[in-house]
């Protein structure tokens, strides 16, 4: 993970010590220029794929907020380290299981993007108490914790 890091640090200079914001995400996708993000209407949260010699990461328009943001750096983990040696007009999709640890891998980042330590350790119990949304990412959190050790 210490080579992925250096190279996550180098998008992401804050990564894993400040949220990343849906700006520094706009900004980081717009440095690439095989890389087209677009919002569209979808039957998913979104997907990755490379096609014709660029890279595409397509997020449901509906999403906004925590869920946006967590498609968005998800499927963005998948450009920066799945796109090397991936068959054209492969696609990478969530249903809800893992059955590749890629998108294990593409969740943590996305969850560690998302609640860095540092901010998961300014959280109160009571505040999770009325964001039920909030208890499953510090689950969540905690877990990447523990698998990563970040």
């Amino acid at each position: 993970m210490n080579l992925s890091l250096i190279k996550i640090r180098s998008i992401f200079p804050t990564f894993n010590e400040k949220p990343i914001t849906t700006e520094e995400f706009w900004a980081a996708a717009g440095k690439f220029k095989e890389l087209s993000v677009h919002q569209v209407p979808l039957m998913v949260d979104g997907y990755y794929t490379p096609r014709c010699g660029r890279h595409f990461i397509l997020i449901n328009d509906k999403l906004t907020g925590v869920r946006f943001m967590h498609t968005a750096l998800h499927e963005f983990y998948h450009y920066m380290f799945d796109m090397p040696g991936i068959n054209e007009g492969y696609t990478f999709y969530r249903n809800g299981k893992y059955h590749d640890r890629r998108e294990y891998k593409a969740d943590a980042f996305a969850t560690i993007g998302i609640l860095p330590w540092p901010e998961l350790l300014r959280i109160d119990a009571s505040d999770v108490d009325d964001q039920p949304w909030l208890a499953e990412m510090v689950r969540s959190r905690i877990v990447v914790r523990t698998h990563f050790g970040l």
